[in-house]
């Protein structure tokens, strides 16, 4: 991803507050009596977001009071990202960045359109994952509600397919006519409000659609694994392989979408009960003396077909790693650990998954008892120009090292990431660098530019 790619961003801009000095002469006692409040409306414009160039939150301005006073009726736009967290989760704070900078950029050029259309119109930033766009009502308004959602997933993906895959929008609308018993800031504020609610409502149809799709795709026998292989990393050998799902539906081809999809639509465990049977029968085929790395949320330590499995689960318990790796915390640590005793017992190992990054601490480490830990990615990423991640990822090792644990570096994409982990001491590596992910099982890792030392 280009997740540094800032491109077209609106640079900061810097206004000084106004001021105003009020003198009494000597001995004399001033008093000063308002009328009505002050309204931010008799204000100049506010400096904007220093990342969209936008008008932060509820800051009402000269520009929104024009429109509002030249038009007989107002139309509000206000755009959603639900997906911002997942991709802030997933690649980081500089990938948001690069999603808010890339809307604020597509709305910056929709208004700009409308304002030559309309003769006037104003996008304001409202909250971290939210736009408001203010302009005189028009009869297309509602197919330009319907069409803003695609045409901003087509500006996101032309800049990067990758954000575009697990970026999404809801668009809601509310129409504004002033009202003489209202002030006009609390009018407005009153449109923004049944304007959220509308994208949210909006939301609430779009994940309908998305929940049926998913009970589809598994109907169908749309969802796939495919395996990305975790080497040893003296020699390069095959340790294990990791299952990754995807599926044959586009709109669901992203992991990242199709999980957050299934646990606010509440389909979680239907979810992963399917991919742990794939899981499970694809380890049959899986090479000797190889470990399949199986990824498990939390929410799954409660399921009666897991911490007591069944047979054909229990069977292949030597040959599994738990991998866990939900970042939404556990909240209780000792009732976690009782779930992962009787499965440990029949031999299943267990991983820490992101180590380095949001709740996946050391705490976890320290609860848990880990056999397996999997250092973050962006732990990774930079690491050839950043001596603290050098000296962290070291300080990791020696502490695995001190419990008897492996060390996964994951998402070594460079021969010089490689060759930092190796010589930090990493057990185990994974990254695009060895192999991507594929739907067969890889059986060697062939690096002609590298020099592979001996084993011994």
């Amino acid at each position: 991803m280009t997740r540094d790619d800032q491109d077209g961003i609106p640079t900061r801009i810097r206004q000084e507050p106004q001021t105003t000095d009020f003198h009494a002469k000597p001995g004399q006692r001033l008093t000063l009596t308002f009328q009505q409040p002050i309204s931010s409306l008799d204000r100049e414009k506010p400096a904007p977001d220093p990342l969209t160039g936008l008008t932060s939150l509820t800051a009402l301005h000269a520009e929104l009071a024009e429109i509002i006073a030249d038009a007989e009726q107002v139309t509000c736009f206000y755009i959603h990202l639900p997906n911002a967290r997942i991709v802030e989760d997933r690649y980081g704070w500089q990938a948001l960045e690069t999603l808010q900078g890339a809307t604020s950029t597509f709305l910056l050029q929709e208004t700009a359109r409308m304002r030559t259309k309309r003769g006037s119109a104003s996008i304001n930033q409202i909250y971290a994952d939210d736009f408001v766009l203010f302009t005189p009502s028009d009869p297309d308004d509602d197919e330009i509600r319907r069409g803003l959602a695609g045409s901003l997933t087509r500006h996101i993906k032309a800049l990067d397919e990758d954000l575009a895959s697990i970026s999404q929008a809801y668009v809601g609308m509310m129409q504004m006519a002033p009202l003489p018993r209202l002030h006009t800031e609390r009018m407005i504020l009153r449109t923004i409000q049944e304007a959220q609610q509308n994208a949210m409502d909006v939301g609430q149809q779009i994940l309908a659609t998305q929940a049926k799709l998913l009970e589809d795709s598994i109907d169908r026998g749309d969802l796939l694994l495919h395996y990305q292989p975790i080497v040893n990393a003296n020699d390069l050998s095959i340790f294990g392989h990791e299952a990754l799902v995807r599926c044959h539906n586009d709109e669901l081809n992203n992991p990242y979408v199709l999980f957050d999809i299934a646990e606010k639509t509440g389909r979680l465990r239907l979810l992963t009960r399917v991919l742990r049977t794939m899981t499970a029968r694809s380890t049959q085929g899986m090479p000797e003396g190889q470990f399949m790395f199986m990824n498990l949320h939390p929410f799954d330590l409660e399921d009666p077909q897991l911490f007591n499995p069944p047979d054909w689960l229990a069977a292949l318990a030597d040959r599994m790693v738990l991998e866990i790796t939900e970042r939404a915390g556990i909240e209780d640590y000792g009732r976690f650990r009782s779930r992962l005793e009787p499965l440990r017992k029949l031999g299943f190992l267990v991983a820490i998954d992101d180590l380095g990054s949001g709740y996946s601490s050391l705490n976890n480490v320290a609860e848990l008892e880990p056999d397996v830990i999997k250092l973050d990615i962006l732990l990774i990423k930079g690491i050839e120009e950043s001596p603290i991640r050098r000296d962290l990822v070291k300080q990791l090792v020696t502490f695995a090292n001190s419990i008897n644990c492996r060390v996964v570096a994951e998402g070594v994409e460079t021969e010089e990431q490689m060759a930092i982990v190796r010589d930090l001491g990493c057990h185990l590596l994974q990254g695009f660098l060895l192999c991507r992910p594929q739907p067969t099982f890889a059986t060697e890792i062939i690096l002609d530019s590298l020099s592979v030392p001996d084993s011994a």
